[in-house]
């Protein structure tokens, strides 16, 4: 009983000598400025500039819409204006994804979005196509020069 007692008191002297130990080494947490992690706009294009902190969820929308084409997901579409997936994607946006070829598929699925310019009008964000980076080659589809985002109520639409 009596070593019990002394093994619990070393060991819990010993935790309370590192735990301050630990305080006096650990420098507190603060922001590095020069580290892009805590810079304001929260994302880089794939060139390694800042894009603008408006276009930043626009453009992980965009990313995320045709990304998710690649992989099959349908629910992409609710992020397609239906003016737009009839008449650059020839008709309902489910059925484009649908009929995406596979090697499309797999093209959409590695496919980097570029930074955007600001568009006309608030929260319209324009994507040049010839900015993107598209590690397995472009995909055939949607094969447009441009990419516009709206932000229509809660939610970045691709809209033109």
């Amino acid at each position: 009983m009596l070593a019990r007692a002394v093994v619990a008191g070393c060991a819990a002297l010993l935790l309370a000598a590192c735990a301050a130990e630990a305080e006096q080494v650990m420098p507190p947490i603060t922001p590095e400025p020069e580290l892009p992690l805590f810079q304001d706009g929260g994302g880089a294009s794939p060139d390694g500039t800042a894009a603008p902190s408006g276009g930043t969820k626009a453009r992980k929308v965009l990313q995320r819409v045709l990304r998710g084409a690649g992989a099959g997901r349908k629910k992409v579409c609710a992020n397609v204006a239906p003016a737009y997936a009839r008449d650059v994607l020839g008709g309902p946006c489910a059925s484009w994804v649908k009929g995406l070829s596979a090697e499309d598929r797999e093209r959409l699925r590695a496919v980097k979005v570029g930074r955007p310019e600001a568009g006309e009008g608030a929260n319209v964000w324009v994507f040049k196509g010839s900015e993107f980076v598209w590690p397995l080659g472009a995909a055939a589809a949607p094969g447009v020069e441009r990419y516009v985002m709206r932000l229509k109520g809660k939610r970045w639409v691709l809209a033109g």
